[in-house]
């Protein structure tokens, strides 16, 4: 059913929520989350990063920009089930990155 202003209300075919209307108001649904905004809540928590060429790094994800350049602390660097304990800060850069999973 859509109401005033072309607003759907009830639910979305993908099963989240569109927007309802509450004592004659009618509310927007929360906006998509966007990939940064998932980086933002890995932040301080361990994550893993796989890289090309077959390398993956995991650690404590401590800072990202918008080039998704990644600040690791605690980092082990993994090859072909081999793992590399690095002390200190590993910094990842942005343009090598294939996957980031939180």
């Amino acid at each position: 059913m859509t109401g005033y202003y072309g607003y759907e209300l009830g639910r979305r075919r993908d099963g989240r929520g569109a927007a309802t209307l509450k004592n004659g108001v009618l509310s927007r649904p929360d906006p998509p989350m966007r990939p940064l905004d998932v980086l933002q809540q890995s932040l301080h928590k361990r994550v893993l990063v796989e890289m090309k060429g077959g390398r993956s790094y995991r650690g404590v994800l401590d800072a990202f920009d918008q080039h998704l350049n990644l600040v690791l602390s605690a980092a082990e660097e993994v090859v072909k089930d081999q793992v590399t304990p690095h002390s200190g800060i590993t910094l990842v850069r942005g343009d090598s990155i294939v996957y980031i999973s939180p």
